[in-house]
């Protein structure tokens, strides 16, 4: 079975691990692959480079200082995972540039909240849809909007709800958290709040956005998929 079919299994919520992916580590342990939850081959995702970097950690693979991981197939690019301590690890991002941003129609249909605007936003060298609103979001507004849009609410000044989507956690969290800032509902460094856990945003002084998360453990174990399945 090819790694594209056997990730793709993988991933499957009854006889997998109900991923939304697969990162392959290679001998050397230094280059990773990737595959979406369909079994596809895809560049390495921001957060697929932090649970990496985690599970290095913890199998004493990478130093006490940084991980660097290098993406097969990219010519060689590579990611710096920085090591904040035994949980916690930080990844620069770059700048993240805003495309575009239109007011969004509002909507008086019951069960949804006006959003405030609607972005395009280029971060980490993709480009994401995104819609901001003020306050926490009514029920019905997540489904209806599609999944490739990421939701952004404005709950303070230093806190931005985000429903990331399809997008990875990573990117969703900075292309908010930057959002937020821009129409001055947050502040320029803040936390992202996601399902899956915290994202803390910070704004070093060259302009770009460094993102600090803890990766956790949601499966350990093996997955036995019968060869031809």
């Amino acid at each position: 079975m090819c790694r594209c079919a056997a990730a793709g299994r993988a991933c499957e919520p009854g006889c997998g691990a109900a991923a939304s992916g697969v990162v392959v580590l290679r001998r050397d342990a230094l280059t990773a692959e990737a595959f979406s939850s369909h079994g596809s081959s895809m560049p390495l995702p921001p957060a697929a480079a932090l649970c990496a970097a985690r599970w290095l950690l913890d199998a004493g693979r990478s130093s006490r200082d940084t991980v660097l991981i290098s993406a097969a197939g990219e010519d060689g690019a590579s990611t710096e995972v920085l090591t904040v301590d035994s949980r916690a690890f930080a990844l620069n991002l770059g700048a993240v540039r805003i495309l575009e941003k239109t007011a969004a129609p509002r909507d008086s249909g019951p069960g949804k909240n006006p959003a405030l605007a609607l972005f395009r936003i280029n971060a980490g060298g993709k480009e994401l849809t995104l819609r901001l609103f003020d306050g926490s979001l009514a029920p019905g507004t997540r489904r209806a909007c599609p999944r490739s849009e990421v939701l952004a609410a404005c709950v303070s000044r230093d806190r931005v709800r985000v429903y990331r989507g399809a997008c990875d956690a990573l990117l969703a969290a900075v292309a908010s958290c930057a959002a937020a800032a821009d129409l001055g509902l947050a502040e320029a460094e803040c936390a992202a709040d996601l399902r899956d856990g915290i994202v803390l945003v910070q704004k070093p002084d060259d302009g770009s956005l460094v993102v600090l998360a803890e990766p956790e453990y949601c499966f350990s174990g093996e997955i036995w998929i019968q060869e031809g399945s």
